[in-house]
C-alpha cells in the first residue's frame, strides 16, 4: 500500500473534524454508560463536554492534562483521549473496551480526555510544546491508555517530542496502523530510537506491519495458544513495553 493510500484511509492529512455533534458525543458516551436508564446521565455529560469545547476554543482552557498512572501502570505519566471518537471506525475492540470501565467512567476522567481532544484540535502548537516538556521530566511515558492517535499531526508531535528528549522511552500502542506506516514512509523508515510502537492485534484482526513493529495479542482464555512475552500486569516494575524491540509479541490477559 502506498503512502498516499495509507494517509487517505484514515484522513491522516486532515485536521480533526470541524464539528463533533451532540449526537457524536452521546454515541461515544454510550460506550461507557450502556444501560438505557442512564440516558439522562449521558446527555448531561454530553452538555458538559460541549461547554468544555467552548472554553477551549475561546482560550479559557489551553492546557493538556496528563495522567500520572493507575493501579496497573503505577506512577507512569501518560496522555489520553476519549474512546470512540479517536479510535478507528472499524476497531473490533470498541464493545467491551477496558478504557470504558472502572476508573475510566469517572466523570472527571471522561472530561479530562475530551479536554485533551479539544486542546489538540484548537491549540496544537501549544499542546505539542506541552508534550515535549512533559517527556523532559520523566524516564517513561505512555500514549493512549485510553483512545488512539487523534491525527497524523499528533503522531508527528510525539516523534518530535521524543527526539528532543532521548532519555525518555515512549510507548505508543495503536490500532491506527496506517498513520504510523505513512509516517515511516515519509521518514525513510526511521524513527527516534526511544519510541516504541506497538501494533494492537485483536483475534483474527491483523495489522498491516511492513516495518515489523512489536505486536500485542489479547489472551481471551479461550484455549488459543499464544507465544511471546506475557505482561505481568505492573508497568512501573516491568517497563518491558517501554523498551521492547521490533518483531516482539506481547501478550495481555483480557481485562
Amino acid at each position: 500500500m502506498s503512502t498516499v493510500e495509507r494517509i487517505n484511509i484514515l484522513g491522516a492529512e486532515q485536521e480533526l473534524e470541524n464539528k463533533v455533534t451532540f449526537k457524536d458525543i452521546v454515541n461515544t458516551l454510550r460506550l461507557y454508560f450502556k444501560k438505557v436508564e442512564l440516558q439522562v446521565k449521558v446527555e448531561a455529560i454530553a452538555f458538559q463536554i460541549l461547554s468544555l469545547e467552548v472554553k477551549v476554543r475561546t482560550g479559557i482552557i489551553r492546557e493538556l492534562t496528563f495522567s500520572s498512572g493507575n493501579t496497573k501502570m503505577g506512577r507512569i505519566l501518560n496522555v489520553n483521549f476519549p474512546v470512540g471518537i479517536t479510535c478507528r471506525p472499524d476497531a473490533p475492540c470498541k464493545k467491551g473496551c477496558y478504557a470504558t470501565n472502572g476508573n475510566f467512567k469517572f466523570i472527571n476522567t471522561v472530561l479530562a480526555y475530551w479536554r485533551n481532544y479539544y486542546v489538540w484540535k484548537y491549540w496544537p502548537e501549544r499542546a505539542a510544546e506541552q508534550l515535549s516538556f512533559a517527556l523532559g521530566g520523566v524516564r517513561f511515558f505512555r500514549c493512549f491508555a485510553s483512545g488512539d492517535i487523534p491525527d497524523y499531526k499528533f503522531l508527528d508531535a510525539v516523534m518530535k517530542a521524543a527526539e528532543r528528549n532521548p532519555k525518555c522511552d515512549v510507548w505508543v500502542p495503536t490500532k491506527k496502523y496506517e498513520l504510523v506506516n505513512a509516517w515511516m514512509d515519509r521518514h525513510n523508515g526511521n524513527m527516534p530510537k526511544n519510541v516504541h510502537v506497538m501494533f494492537s492485534k485483536w483475534k483474527d484482526w491483523e495489522p498491516e506491519n511492513p516495518y515489523g513493529f512489536a505486536v500485542s495479542e489479547v489472551d481471551f482464555c479461550d484455549g488459543t495458544e499464544h507465544s511471546g512475552f506475557r505482561c505481568p500486569g505492573h508497568c512501573s516494575e516491568c517497563h518491558h513495553c517501554f523498551e521492547m524491540e521490533r518483531g516482539e509479541t506481547i501478550i495481555y490477559k483480557k481485562h
